[in-house]
């Protein structure tokens, strides 16, 4: 994988502490049934190679590109998702970006036989907002 992007201090900074607030953020006490992920581009910019991977198995859900103010929405037999860290990987205008790894807080409890989506976001400032609904 190529090196990230070198980004000056005030940017890495705010990077940081969006990464330490999605880590603490309320993780699910029970397992949340995901059967959904949509990336949201909410740039001016396309974005290319976008990836959510589970380092833990190594599996990834990816989209190859989405236009500014469009998602990428896909759908997957059902998992149990139990606040395991992920990271969140893509490129824009050339360089490569890397949420780091975050954990996806769960907002709410789908009902029987229903499986919840995870929403991941990609703003323009280069931070990742990321849920479970």
């Amino acid at each position: 994988m190529t090196p990230m992007v070198k980004t000056g201090l005030p940017a890495l900074f705010t990077l940081y502490m969006f990464m330490a607030a999605g880590c603490t953020g309320p993780l699910p006490t029970k397992p949340v049934r995901v059967g959904g992920l949509v990336f949201h581009n909410n740039t001016l910019q396309p974005l290319q190679e976008v990836r959510l991977q589970v380092p833990k198995t190594g599996g990834f859900i990816s989209c190859n590109l989405i236009l500014p103010g469009r998602r990428c929405a896909t759908t997957f037999p059902s998992q149990h998702y139990r606040g395991t860290p992920v990271i969140i990987t893509w490129q824009q205008a050339g360089r490569r970006f890397s949420s780091g790894k975050i954990r996806i807080p769960s907002q709410r409890r789908p009902g029987p036989g229903e499986a919840a989506n995870v929403h991941v976001t990609l703003n323009i400032d280069g931070s990742v907002e990321a849920k479970v609904e």
